[in-house]
């Protein structure tokens, strides 16, 4: 039975991320209602520090947004937006204001729906392999 767990969770992750791609976007118009900054050190050589910014909304369905620096800093609490996420994941597709886009993410939706063919391509081809390769007992 373990081996037939990696072909069907790559079969579940493709499916996932190509229907999370394919499928329309929902919008929303809600208002900003505060900002979040996450930084992360690495304790490597570089001493590099990193920091993610975050605008959350007051909405149920599409709560938080990881944007730049830029827009973390021009958008202010209250502020109304229109956001477009994904239908299955939620992931942030992009921040307009006045029909004038704000944020778009670096991931476009083509990458996202090219990782989970690539996934499913994968789970079919780990699937016939072991279908050559007899049970053992």
């Amino acid at each position: 039975m373990p081996r037939f767990l990696a072909p069907i969770l790559f079969l579940v992750s493709g499916l996932v991320l190509v229907l999370d791609s394919c499928l329309p976007a929902r919008m929303e118009h809600v208002a900003v209602d505060g900002h979040a900054v996450a930084t992360s050190h690495d304790n490597g050589p570089s001493a590099l520090v990193e920091r993610h910014y975050r605008l959350t909304f007051n909405s149920a369905v599409i709560d938080h947004c990881n944007v730049g620096y830029g827009l973390y800093r021009r958008m202010r609490d209250g502020e109304v937006v229109d956001v477009s996420a994904s239908w299955l994941l939620g992931r942030c597709l992009a921040i307009e204001q006045y029909r004038r886009t704000l944020y778009t993410p670096r991931i476009s939706q083509t990458l996202v729906s090219t990782i989970g063919v690539l996934l499913l391509i994968s789970a079919l081809g780990v699937m016939r392999f072991y279908r050559r390769i007899p049970a053992p007992g």
